[in-house]
């Protein structure tokens, strides 16, 4: 489990056919109690604070080429909620630059954008609900 991030597998938001995709495991038990968590629903955000709250990886609602995403690299720095992509004084969000100085990341930019553009998107339709 160290490759997808540990307990941030947990945290996430899979469902039940993004976690048999992305996560591959030998060990049957363990491939049992994903299935079973990516049972439960979270896709309902019912305010901002649950927005920000997100976790960023193993999301199923936050998807790069259709997937849901792991950076390895970011998780390992403490960038793992949609709120460690904003400013915490304003609620916007860290340029490219900004989130490369804040995390220590060497972040290639068609990563950051995707990341961004996924994020957005999610925030943008939780807040028309």
């Amino acid at each position: 489990m160290k490759n997808h991030g540990c307990k941030n597998v947990f945290t996430g938001n899979f469902n039940t056919k993004d976690a048999k995709k992305s996560i591959k495991v030998s060990d049957v038990f363990l491939e049992e109690i994903l299935e079973i968590w990516a049972k439960v629903d979270l896709e309902q955000l019912p305010s901002l604070e649950h927005f920000q709250e997100q976790n960023l990886w193993h999301n199923s609602s936050i998807r790069i080429e259709k997937k849901p995403i792991f950076f390895k690299d970011w998780c390992s720095k403490g960038s793992t909620k949609v709120k460690h992509l904003q400013k915490p004084e304003c609620n916007s969000y860290f340029s490219l630059k900004d989130l490369q100085l804040k995390y220590d990341l060497n972040v290639a930019p068609l990563r950051f954008y995707g990341l961004m553009s996924a994020v957005k998107a999610l925030g943008n339709s939780s807040s028309s609900k």
